[in-house]
């Protein structure tokens, strides 16, 4: 047996439900148990099965787990005399490999030896030969410098003299500058003077002017009380004035003439170059 039941009661009630006769129902439900318990006896394993599994897997693995074993113990031996013999031969290798590098390293020193004491027998020769060119540059630039120093001695001498020409031509022309500054003092004294001296002619001109004018004034003022004077004697001949009435003409006194200041006239500003008046 399974141990699974199927429940028949069960499922004939709920065909009965829906519907089905109760002797079709209850077949139903038989046929229906027999055919699941013959399924799941022939497609499922029980207990028994199952621990035969069990012990053959684990026979099984435990074969599996020897050959194994022995075979990597085999593998290993293989393995480790194929390396032994690896490590000898790579060592055998290595000794002639070391040998025949010593050997080319000799020959490649000896060689480089050879070459180095070329190189320094080149430089040797080229060091003399580059003493040999800078001496004669040494040389070269040693008589250049000579010439360019008598030279540009000779060119400051030169400048020199030429300044020195400058100083005494310039010295001549201030003192030339120096003559017609003073005498343009000169002629500026001269026209001062002879400013003041027109002015003195002017002032006295007039002052001349002013006393005929003022002689003039007098002779018109006198002039004209005198006809005044007549006028009235004329006019008191035709009309005669009462003698109660009668005041005597008052008697205009004479002011004397002031004559105007005058103020001294400047002398004008004159500009150097231009001409005086």
């Amino acid at each position: 047996m399974t141990g699974l039941a199927f429940d028949t009661l069960r499922y004939s009630k709920r065909l009965r439900e829906v519907g089905v006769p109760e002797p079709q129902a209850e077949v139903q439900a038989e046929l229906l148990a027999e055919t699941l318990v013959g399924l799941l006896e022939e497609r499922l394993a029980t207990k028994n099965d199952l621990t035969d599994i069990h012990t053959k897997m684990d026979n099984g693995f435990k074969d599996i787990h020897t050959k194994v074993d022995n075979g990597f113990k085999d593998i290993h031996t293989k393995v480790d005399n194929g390396f032994k013999d690896i490590h000898t031969k790579v060592d055998n290798g290595f000794k002639d490999i070391h040998t025949k590098v010593d050997d080319g390293f000799k020959e490649i020193n000896i060689k480089i030896d050879d070459r180095f004491k070329d190189v320094d027998n080149r430089f040797k020769a080229t060091d003399t030969k580059m003493d040999n060119r800078f001496k004669e540059m040494d040389a070269t630039m040693d008589n250049r410098f000579k010439e360019m120093g008598t030279t540009m001695d000779n060119r400051f001498k030169e400048v020199d003299n030429r300044f020195k020409e400058m100083d005494t031509t310039m010295d001549n022309r201030f003192k030339e500058v120096d003559n017609r500054f003073k005498e343009m003092d000169n002629r500026f004294k001269e026209m001062d003077t002879k400013m003041d001296n027109r002015f003195q002619a002017v002032n006295i001109e007039r002052k001349l002017d002013l006393k005929e004018l003022e002689l003039r004034m007098l002779i018109k003022m006198g002039a004209m009380i005198l006809a005044g004077v007549g006028l009235m004697g004329t006019l008191n001949r035709f009309w005669p004035i009462p003698a109660a009435q009668y005041v005597a003409p008052r008697v205009i006194q004479e002011v004397p003439f002031q004559t105007p200041t005058t103020t001294p006239l400047m002398p004008l500003p004159i500009q150097p170059g231009s001409k005086p008046p």
